[in-house]
């Protein structure tokens, strides 16, 4: 039985980038179009959700001045994406702890560690400006095409007996 595919349906930016704050939702299609002048932050919001279900573990260490809205540190940044589930994952500043942290809450309003298995049921590929689509189209686990096989291989294993069968059944004509 595979797992039902979560959807994104809403983005919440803080204190990132050129994003001093910006809430959106998808519409019903799915289907999101961004549009503006160059400069007009398009690839910074591509940015936040990639630094969140993107393959590479995005942390405080990985912070650079830049990344925060006005080049302050003060600046708190804060990327929360929700699902279609009820879950919200994102990346923001811990007090408690004294640093940023990716977590996911499952709607219960306590905050968990963002863990590899949870990135998996949302996979996310950032193609950038700089188009380097024969990068994304080798097989390598953190690549588009990578994700497509593994997503496919995931799906398919519940099937490999009906598939064998029916391969079986074709061969053997019966």
């Amino acid at each position: 039985m595979s797992e039902k595919a979560m959807k994104l349906t809403r983005v919440r930016i803080e204190n990132f980038r050129s994003i001093k704050s910006l809430e959106f939702g998808f519409p019903e299609s799915g289907f999101l179009v961004l549009v503006g002048a160059n400069n007009a932050g398009k690839s910074n919001i591509i940015r936040a959700v990639n630094h969140v279900l993107g393959s590479e573990w995005w942390s405080q260490d990985r912070l650079e001045t830049h990344d925060f809205y006005a080049r302050k540190e003060q600046n708190r940044i804060s990327i929360l994406l929700t699902f279609d589930t009820g879950e919200t994952i994102g990346f923001k500043w811990q007090a408690e702890r004294g640093e940023y942290r990716g977590f996911v809450n499952y709607g219960s309003g306590k905050d968990y560690s963002l863990t590899n298995e949870f990135k998996a049921k949302c996979p996310c590929t950032y193609l950038g400006a700089d188009r380097t689509f024969d990068r994304q189209m080798s097989f390598y686990d953190w690549t588009l095409m990578g994700k497509i096989r593994k997503t496919f291989h995931q799906r398919c294993t519940p099937l490999a007996s009906q598939l064998r069968a029916k391969f079986n059944e074709i061969v053997t004509g019966v």
